[in-house]
């Protein structure tokens, strides 16, 4: 099957870490926004209304993520920032504790 991914790939590796972030949020956010439409219905203001608060946070939030997570693997090695982002639920699970007085299970600790 032929697809452009190999050639995408290889035109963003070459751009710094700053361009490969705008150019694949700006491929994104078309293809999302279609994608919520087609699934909504066709309105996209209904859409975002209904969604409240909770998603232009949540939004702002996997934005931070996705932008560390490739600033991440421009400075240093992609084994090192997986190694870091596969620790996080581990993280999250100690600080619940620490500051959420979470109580830890053995579900939660497996």
């Amino acid at each position: 099957s032929f697809t452009l991914t190999g050639f995408l790939y290889w035109a963003l590796y070459s751009f710094s870490s700053l361009a490969r972030i705008f150019w694949r949020s700006g491929l994104l956010a078309p293809f999302l926004l279609l994608l919520i439409r087609h699934r909504g219905g066709g309105r996209l203001a209904p859409l975002f209304r209904a969604a409240g608060w909770h998603a232009p946070l949540a939004g702002l939030f996997l934005g931070a993520a996705f932008t560390l997570w490739v600033l991440a693997i421009g400075a240093t090695t992609v084994a090192n920032a997986i190694f870091i982002y596969c620790c996080a639920p581990i993280l999250a699970m100690l600080l619940a504790r620490v500051f959420l007085r979470e109580a830890l299970s053995m579900m939660g600790v497996a």
